[in-house]
């Protein structure tokens, strides 16, 4: 997708849901906003045999409503994300505000994680118990809300290995 604008409500991944097995998908340019899911990822799910990539995107105003999480996204499999900002997201009964990764890789660079919400861990992120690699790498992850004793980020699993300037 190139310079969409997605405003929906679904059961997982109220805007988008990446769901088939060894799907891949590049989100280019676009921005994820106002979406509601009735279950985990507001803004998109990936599914956990698929790949994500996203570059130069904003999610923004999405909410997750179950205790799964994901606020602005739940991503499962392997995820890329590039030059991208998660902002003002909500899980409204779970973890993850920004969002919440429970995939076989995450990889971030020069990304944003501000200002969102969660109602149990990790108002920004979430790290759950599968994610046993995850790479931020000059990025942000601060002012979120959480009501765990970490409010930008938590972390169920596996280490963080920050590769630098976050």
């Amino acid at each position: 997708f190139e310079h969409g604008d997605f405003l929906l409500i679904g059961t997982n991944g109220g805007g988008l849901n990446n769901a088939g097995t060894g799907s891949i998908l590049t989100l280019n340019n676009c921005i994820v906003s106002s979406n509601t899911s009735t279950s985990s990822g507001g803004g998109m799910q990936n599914f956990s045999t698929s790949t994500l990539t996203i570059n130069n995107s904003t999610f923004s105003g999405n909410m997750g409503g179950s205790t799964t999480g994901g606020g602005g996204a739940q991503f499962n499999g392997t995820v890329r994300l590039t030059n991208s900002t998660f902002a003002n997201n909500t899980a409204t009964a779970g973890s993850g505000g920004g969002f919440q990764s429970n995939g076989t890789s995450l990889i971030m660079t020069n990304v944003t994680v501000y200002g969102n919400t969660a109602v149990t861990n990790g108002g920004g992120i979430h790290r759950a118990t599968t994610n046993a690699n995850f790479f931020p790498r000059n990025s942000i992850i601060a002012g979120n809300v959480g009501d765990m004793a970490s409010p930008d980020i938590t972390n169920s699993a596996g280490g963080i290995t920050s590769e630098g300037n976050n």
